[in-house]
């Protein structure tokens, strides 16, 4: 099987899990927690995740063009992704304390910052 099919398959296979996923674990998580716990944790995720795209700065679309215009140079492309990851590692560190100064300085965060904390941390995206 070529490299193209195969990944076509898997692309797909993990398409169909993203979709599949979310509408066979919704109904147990929505009664569970309630239309309040869901839309509570929603808003956690989103803020979050505002925070790691703010982290993340466009560094991986700036870095795949870098990255292939670089391709004729084995010595260039090393030094190019290792400047990416260390850009990428001190912007999110930056964001990451910004994120901690705002839950922990405003009150209106004060009810929720454990979840606060573990979206910061836990999110798929995060910094």
């Amino acid at each position: 099987m070529s490299n193209v099919r195969k990944n076509y398959i898997f692309s797909l296979v993990l398409t169909g899990f993203n979709i599949l996923f979310p509408i066979i674990s919704f109904p147990y998580v929505a009664q569970v927690l309630g239309a309040v716990g869901v839309g509570k944790v929603q808003f956690i995720l989103s803020f979050s995740q505002y925070f790691a795209m703010i982290a993340a700065l466009g560094i991986p679309f700036y870095g795949a063009r870098l990255i292939a215009q670089a391709t004729h140079d084995q010595k260039l492309v090393n030094k190019t992704l290792s400047e990416l990851v260390y850009i990428h590692i001190i912007c999110s560190l930056v964001v990451a304390v910004l994120y901690l100064v705002i839950i922990l300085s405003f009150p209106f965060f004060s009810r929720d910052r454990s979840l606060y904390f573990f979206a910061g941390i836990f999110y798929p995206d995060g910094f």
